[in-house]
């Protein structure tokens, strides 16, 4: 196929592409995989028809990739069907709030086909200059794997644009108190979208009925707000919930000025490096305690950086205190300043902490488990891109091994994810994982299940969340029946709970 406006019919592996000057053509600039895809050109009820050499049958699937041009109005994208020539034109898709804005295909759009058919005819208005981008188009006896969508139980959005006078909301964690309240926590921040350095604060929701109501947000880290410091923005929080005394801990990183992950550096002091900050609850969250500064337990003063997972941290079996974290390492070879994923840890309630080694170099945003054999499994993002790299240790970080399924099992496009185990009564341990479940572009926010600590994840168990923009998530058990999720969607976070039993089929292949 080469690339070109359509004018007139084009035949493609089978199917009969037919367009008026004008309307369509065939793009080698915006593929999402491949050398080429189809771009339905911007301007007033662009029509391009699709013509197959076989009927298509009811209870088959229509699948592919979208992309919006602009958020610019107008937008229409519409889909109809017909059986021939003679017979009159179905609506069968209104891609209104379905097709979205993004470099990257954002958009999953799956269309079952319930009456028969053999033409399509795709139908977009959008402003002059812009139009719909669309590739990956199949015909599939059934939906996917990864594109399975069961409902949650609930769903509501948390922190939304401009609530509270904050401009938008990023970085969720989520834990469940032993008294089974729900603990959000996240960046607030206050005057854009940007990372640290900023005018960020870390915020609190709490949900005492699993995740159906909150209580109004609360900050409980600000560590100042002068702008020659800027604004002195503390962020990427991870909370963890200790199983034995009930203290809630919440870590973030505090940038005094220019101390974040590019303007932090070597030294121990807020003038000269990112901070680890801890606070504390003993009241199930109600009020908090003031800032604790670790740095200096945990930081080698040659490296750059050292910050928390985010998401949350872990209290294991024998009582210790774990929380995800990372480094940047020295500015020497062979690192160069380059950052790892680790673990930092208390066996003391928190009074003090260690830090692991590092697990590989290029991971940074981590979330760790402890398996059934009371080693520690650390799920990392990865800067290579494509797959999550996972290692295990059995010794707090000071050895890592490479785990069977790192860097092939899980597709990531470059993203935090989250990693919880849960214990089941009908099933057993379970792990539950959720990230943007596609190599490129962080969208598609998918919950998979395994039953095997990991060492697969049937895709039968891979659960569509959001087909749109996603991107940061943590996930939490609510007893041990349901499952909780808070996630990003543009500046904003949503909660969904499942049922566990709606996202594992236990029916024998």
């Amino acid at each position: 196929m080469k690339a070109g406006e359509i004018s007139g019919e084009l035949e493609s592996d089978g199917l009969t592409f037919s367009a008026k000057p004008g309307n369509a053509k065939i793009s080698d600039t915006h593929p999402w995989i491949g050398k080429h895809g189809l771009h339905l050109l911007g301007g007033e009820n662009r029509e391009l028809t699709i013509r197959f050499p076989e009927p298509v049958k009811a209870g088959k699937v229509i699948a592919f990739q979208a992309e919006r041009w602009t958020s610019r109005s107008p937008f229409e994208f519409r889909i109809f069907a017909r059986s021939g020539v003679s017979e009159k034109w179905a609506e069968i898709f209104d891609g209104a709030g379905k097709v979205v804005v993004g470099r990257k295909f954002l958009s999953s759009i799956v269309i079952p086909v319930k009456a028969d058919f053999s033409e399509l005819k795709l139908v977009a208005t959008t402003p002059r200059g812009s139009g719909v981008l669309i590739d990956h188009f199949r015909i599939l006896d059934k939906v996917p794997p990864g594109l399975t969508a069961k409902e949650p139980e609930h769903r509501i959005k948390v922190r939304a644009l401009g609530q509270d006078g904050v401009n938008s909301t990023r970085i969720p964690g989520l834990a469940t108190t032993n008294a089974g309240t729900l603990i959000a926590v996240y960046d607030n921040r206050n005057r854009g979208r940007g990372d640290l350095p900023g005018d960020i604060d870390v915020g609190m929701s709490r949900s005492m009925d699993g995740g159906t109501t909150w209580e109004p947000m609360r900050v409980i880290m600000d560590m100042g707000d002068d702008p020659k410091w800027s604004y002195d923005g503390i962020g990427d929080p991870a909370v963890l919930v200790d199983r034995v005394t009930g203290t809630i801990w919440v870590a973030a990183t505090w940038s005094h000025g220019e101390r974040s992950w590019h303007g932090s550096g070597p030294g121990m002091e807020p003038e000269e490096t990112g901070q680890f900050m801890l606070v504390k609850s003993d009241d199930d969250g109600r009020t908090w305690s003031e800032p604790i500064n670790i740095t200096k337990q945990i930081k080698d003063p040659k490296w750059r950086f050292v910050l928390a997972g985010p998401g949350k941290g872990i209290t294991m079996k024998d009582g210790t205190l774990v929380f995800p974290a990372q480094f940047r390492g020295a500015n020497e070879e062979p690192v160069n300043g380059k950052p790892f994923s680790t673990l930092i840890y208390s066996k003391d309630r928190g009074k003090t902490w260690k830090i692991g080694t590092g697990v590989k170099i290029d991971t940074t945003e981590a979330q760790l488990v402890e398996l059934g054999d009371s080693s520690i499994m650390i799920n990392c993002r990865d800067n290579r891109s494509g797959s999550r790299s996972v290692y295990t240790t059995k010794d707090l970080g000071k050895t890592w091994e490479v785990h069977p399924t790192s860097r092939s099992a899980l597709p990531e496009p470059v993203c935090m994810a989250s990693l919880i185990r849960v214990e089941t009564k009908k099933h057993g341990p379970l792990l539950f994982f959720s990230n943007p479940n596609q190599p490129r572009g962080r969208a598609r926010m998918t919950i998979k299940v395994s039953n095997d600590e990991g060492m697969t994840w049937p895709e039968k168990w891979h659960n569509l969340v959001d087909p749109g923009p996603s991107a940061y998530s943590c996930l939490t058990a609510i007893g041990n029946e349901k499952i909780g999720l808070l996630y990003e969607t543009p500046g904003e976070l949503i909660f969904v709970r499942y049922r566990i039993e709606d996202l594992i089929d236990s029916t024998p292949d």
